[in-house]
């Protein structure tokens, strides 16, 4: 007879509140697919924006997801409004963020129209030409130190880039996410992949991270990145990581 008022009992208390309540922002780039977009539905996709959103999850917050263009994504996470992912390290970001553990390492690619081709053996090679990159992006390595001697042609996303080159109207673009970008951008514009060829050197090697400010305005930044590492080495560990990336291949 306990039992069913022990029940009773339980239902009447008050539900404690625990950290998954506790919201965090992230900025996803709208289109930076297969990395990080917003699908034609609307909904969040991207190998970095999954593994973004499970870290938060499996760190005890609750996700919100705001789909900006990159750069503004940037500008509005500098104000400390919330976290960024697949984000690249520099000296320069590093005077006002945090970074995760690295969620995984992102080839960074140079990619010519097949009619067109230069050799690529150094970046001294890119001065001159007209190159297409994503508005807002940076990279490590050697990139940051030739990015003001290049001639760099700003656009909105991947798809974009990936037409201007083919019409001509760039020498070459740079892409993060390695030849599966090409792959993805390719079959949904319907261009041909024979028409376009990838440097064997890559702009960059590039670790990607979950970007923290460190002048978070609803959370203490340093609590934020423990909580996110200790979720990113356990998805390192369980396979999580590594999964997630394999669907967008």
């Amino acid at each position: 007879m306990l039992k069913p008022l022990f029940l009773v009992i339980l239902c009447l208390v008050p539900t404690i509140s625990t950290a998954s309540d506790e919201v965090l922002q992230i900025f996803v780039r709208r289109e930076g697919a297969p990395k990080q977009f917003q699908d034609e539905k609307g909904a969040t996709a991207g190998y970095a924006a999954e593994i973004a959103i499970k870290a938060i999850e499996n760190a005890g917050y609750k996700p919100k997801v705001t789909h900006l263009p990159w750069k503004r994504a940037q500008l509005a996470a500098l104000e400390g409004k919330g976290i960024l992912t697949g984000f690249s390290k520099t000296a320069e970001r590093s005077k006002h963020y945090y970074f995760s553990q690295p969620l995984y390492e992102d080839r960074v690619i140079l990619i010519q129209k097949r009619s067109n081709t230069f050799p690529f053996d150094d970046f001294t090679d890119l001065v001159g030409k007209k190159i297409g990159i994503n508005r807002g992006s940076n990279y490590s390595g050697d990139f940051p130190k030739f990015r003001d001697l290049l001639s760099l042609s700003e656009d909105p996303g991947n798809g974009n880039r990936l037409q201007m080159l083919a019409l001509g109207r760039i020498d070459a673009g740079i892409f993060s996410g390695d030849i599966y970008t090409l792959r993805y951008q390719a079959k949904k514009l319907g261009l041909g992949i024979d028409q376009f060829v990838v440097s064997n050197k890559p702009i960059a090697i590039d670790p990607n991270y979950i970007g923290i400010p460190k002048n978070m305005r609803d959370q203490n930044a340093s609590e934020v990145l423990e909580r996110l590492n200790n979720a990113i080495l356990e998805m390192h560990d369980r396979g999580v990581i590594t999964e997630i990336r394999a669907r967008y291949r």
